[in-house]
């Protein structure tokens, strides 16, 4: 049976001599690239949200603006979602939080824009900003 070798940096496993390749491959037909779904998969979790205001912004911008809102949003966290990920799109440097960019579900020309005010466990605590066209 051949040994077992760590690839590289990757922390994913190869057994290459199967093949006769001297050193460790990713072309190889061996390789075994199970640590690296994993770590993958480790990174998107279930993530929660938490929208502030919910009566100020019905208040505001009215019931159908919110419903719209909270729609996007469990469309946007319905799957396991990288948030580091996400929030890098939406840096504003002259901002005290980062921004969460969430596709609109009625109009597919919109985005709507949240500060995330805080995370916690699963559970992001978010704050609407602004509806944006792009």
């Amino acid at each position: 049976m051949s040994e077992i070798k760590c690839c590289g940096g990757c922390d994913a496993f190869c057994e290459c001599a199967l093949g006769g390749a001297k050193e460790n491959n990713i072309a190889c037909e061996h390789f075994d690239d199970t640590s690296i779904k994993q770590l993958e998969q480790s990174r998107k979790k279930k993530l929660r949200y938490a929208l502030r205001n919910q009566d100020r912004i019905a208040d505001k911008l009215g019931k159908g603006s919110l419903d719209r809102m909270i729609k996007s949003l469990d469309h946007f966290f319905a799957n396991p979602v990288d948030i580091n990920e996400c929030l890098s799109y939406f840096q504003f440097p002259d901002e005290r939080y980062y921004t969460l960019g969430v596709n609109d579900v009625t109009n597919e020309n919109y985005m709507i824009l949240f500060y995330v005010v805080a995370q916690q466990y699963d559970v992001v605590r978010l704050a609407f900003k602004d509806f944006f066209k792009g």
